[in-house]
């Protein structure tokens, strides 16, 4: 790598890579790590939660988007049922 940036990061004000990936790090947020997982330890009880979310989701409930107004509620992505 030549830690140069894309044509477009260097019109944004970007000079190098390393500028980029502190930029991403700033965003990161301030969240405190709630667990640590092992290399290849499953990750069940996460899994689950997400499964969950989809398919509360998927029957109709609003998603974190919509509920704080991001986002067009009227949109599907998907067609649950039949379809006509």
């Amino acid at each position: 790598m030549n830690n140069n940036p894309s044509p477009g990061n260097k019109a944004g004000g970007l000079s190098t890579i390393l500028e980029k990936s502190l930029g991403a790090v700033a965003k990161g947020g301030t969240t405190v790590m709630s667990e640590v997982y092992e290399y290849s330890e499953l990750v069940r009880a996460k899994g689950r939660e997400i499964f969950e979310t989809i398919l509360r989701i998927a029957s109709g409930e609003r998603s974190k988007s919509e509920r704080l107004g991001y986002g067009d509620s009227e949109f599907v992505p998907w067609q649950v049922g039949a379809v006509m």
